[in-house]
């Protein structure tokens, strides 16, 4: 099966690299639009831009602002690893939650806020409100 390492393609060209103690490469993508590889990225590529606008969506209908969150967490430097454990849940499932790709659960706001809280020591709790309205 064809990948982006192999191809010969001329408008071929690097977009990460990575080094790990067992394997090191690249990653490649080119700008051929005839290449097969190419029409399943930018269709993946557009499949999860739907998914984010649908739960960008949601979250809005659930007066909920993750931009608002995620400068918030950044601005008091909570590392999304601690955020995480402070709400009982996963990295991945909460980094899921700033990057859209799921809703987040409205029972999560308090939460968060109470996170937010503890780390200003409780002197900006109502300041730290993450809810639209």
């Amino acid at each position: 099966m064809p990948n982006c390492q192999t191809c010969t393609d001329p408008t071929k060209h690097p977009i990460g690299f990575w080094d790990g103690e067992i394997s090191h490469g690249g990653i490649f993508d080119c700008h051929n639009l005839e290449c097969e590889l190419k029409k399943e990225k930018l269709k993946a590529a557009k499949f999860f831009e739907e998914e984010k606008r649908e739960t960008e969506q949601v979250n809005l209908a659930n007066g909920v602002s993750i931009e608002e969150i995620k400068t918030k967490r950044k601005e008091l430097g909570i590392p999304i690893q601690r955020m995480a454990k402070e709400l009982g849940i996963f990295p991945s499932e909460y980094s899921c939650y700033e990057q859209c790709r799921e809703p987040l659960p409205v029972e999560m706001v308090d939460k968060i806020e109470s996170v937010f809280s503890k780390s200003v020591g409780g002197e900006e709790g109502k300041d730290s409100k993450c809810v639209k309205g």
